[in-house]
């Protein structure tokens, strides 16, 4: 399915960078990069603590139908992504990496390392969500011959107060 190859990859500044299993000890700081990863890209005040109530790391990674995978460099946890079956279709997400860490490879680690995962389990058909609006996220998904589908519109308006044809003041 992806041609690609996760083993032996060079990591930044000359380090090795090493894709495997995702171990339980590694899950507080996987859920520490999430919350940085997506709390920096998406301009939250404090990224430690964004979607502190959310989980995206503990559950995936025991569940039977999962493949969790870490990226360390010199044996530090720097970055994450979870593959999920679901019979012949799969997806993956959510792939992070560290902020300080990101543009230098270890996306395409990862992501390699989980699209071997959909050549093994025998996936038909892999998807994915991301950003839209980033030609970074979609630039490396279509490294991987992953292209846009559907497009999602997430409209916003000014909430304002409607007042009814007499001129009171509405209740809604």
């Amino acid at each position: 399915m992806s041609g690609h190859n996760a083993s032996g990859n060079a990591g930044p500044k000359g380090t090795r960078l090493v894709v495997s299993s995702l171990h339980d000890k590694d899950l507080p700081e996987a859920a520490r990069i999430v919350r940085l990863a997506f709390g920096t890209f998406l301009g939250a005040p404090d990224p430690d603590t964004f979607w502190a109530d959310r989980d995206y790391v503990y559950g995936r990674q025991p569940a039977s139908h999962v493949a969790s995978f870490g990226a360390t460099l010199d044996g530090r946890l720097v970055g994450s992504n979870f593959a999920t079956s679901w019979g012949s279709v799969g997806f993956f997400g959510p792939l992070t990496v560290h902020p300080d860490l990101q543009e230098q490879g270890i996306a395409r680690a990862l992501l390699a390392k989980s699209m071997e995962q959909f050549d093994t389990w025998g996936m038909r058909h892999v998807g994915l969500f991301t950003f839209a609006q980033s030609a970074k996220h979609i630039a490396l998904y279509q490294k991987y011959g992953f292209y846009a589908r559907f497009l999602t519109a997430i409209m916003s308006a000014k909430a304002t107060r409607q007042r009814p044809r007499d001129g009171r003041a509405s209740a809604r």
